[in-house]
């Protein structure tokens, strides 16, 4: 057995000396959407599980006597939605009673684990003969075990609900798998026709480097001069195309991940230094081979192919 916890469902009525609706109607408030309106379903401990780190105030480890003022634990995210502070007071709704708080301490909690996770912490001693279900937390040595553990429990208690958190954790990750192959297959996209777009801008400033290599090459310029200004040409090109592309997409997914889905940003640079030297090495690449008919005959001749 990992975890054994009592779990109630409540819902935030008011908090900061305002009630929901009030908040709701003021403009200048900070807290977000999600934590205002989100069910909550809370536990109660007087300890600190082993995927927890107190940040602020002292977490309570006393049972709540009748009277005394119910100081609750919050999690750091949701401490920082709602706008909170210690001491400040929140009002929940447990099935129509009202039951008022205050902030005593925030916690850090680590999502990296499979243990449960609470944004709300009640002290023991208020929560107890309020409406709630429990939930046993345990791990199974292979599937077929927990097929049978389930089929048992199923026809032996059949109020009780199972859920397999593996298969959960599977169905996630293939979801997840097939996000990140569209998104992998829109990014090879839009460079494929990144890259298109430069072949084409290259080949239809074909005729205005036959002319300036034609020139060049009238006023004495040597062949490895021609070669030496063209991959300088092409180098700049290809270093501005790649610098430009990679700070627009490394803002736009910062944006992304820190605005939108509220993530913390975190970049390899591997991938974009690789990404960048190929993008460089393309133009080069086929710049110069571009040009290579151009620089080896003689400018008459080019002229004549190439106008007549």
């Amino acid at each position: 057995l990992i975890q054994q916890l009592p779990i109630v469902t409540m819902r935030l009525e008011g908090w900061q000396g305002k009630s929901k609706t009030e908040w709701l109607d003021d403009s200048t408030r900070e807290a977000r959407g999600w934590a205002i309106h989100r069910e909550t379903r809370v536990t109660y401990r007087d300890y600190l599980d082993s995927n927890e780190k107190l940040l602020s105030g002292e977490f309570n480890r006393q049972s709540a006597l009748p009277g005394d003022s119910i100081y609750i634990s919050l999690g750091e995210d949701y401490a920082e939605a709602m706008n909170l502070e210690l001491g400040d007071e929140l009002i929940f709704n447990v099935q129509g009673a009202l039951i008022k708080t205050y902030v005593g301490s925030t916690r850090k909690i680590d999502y990296a684990n499979m243990r449960a996770r609470f944004l709300v912490i009640f002290p023991p001693g208020v929560l107890e003969e309020a409406p709630q279900f429990n939930v046993l937390v345990t791990k199974s040595p292979s599937a077929q075990v927990t097929a049978d553990f389930r089929n048992q429990v199923v026809r032996s208690f059949p109020n009780v609900s199972v859920v397999d958190l593996g298969l959960v954790l599977q169905t996630i990750s293939e979801v997840l798998s097939k996000v990140s192959y569209i998104v992998r297959f829109m990014a090879v996209f839009c460079i494929l026709t990144g890259l298109i777009v430069l072949l084409s801008s290259l080949r239809l400033s074909k005729y205005r480097r036959i002319k300036e290599s034609v020139l060049l090459r009238t006023l004495g310029a040597s062949k490895k001069q021609i070669r030496q200004i063209n991959f300088t040409e092409y180098f700049l090109l290809g270093s501005l195309s790649a610098f430009t592309g990679i700070i627009i997409a490394i803002i736009a997914s910062y944006i992304i991940a820190t605005f939108q889905m509220e993530l913390d940003y975190s970049l390899n640079w591997t991938p974009v230094l690789i990404l960048a030297l190929a993008v460089v090495g393309f133009t080069i690449f086929i710049g110069i081979t571009n040009s290579r008919e151009i620089v080896n005959k003689p400018p008459l001749e080019v002229l004549r192919k190439e106008v007549g």
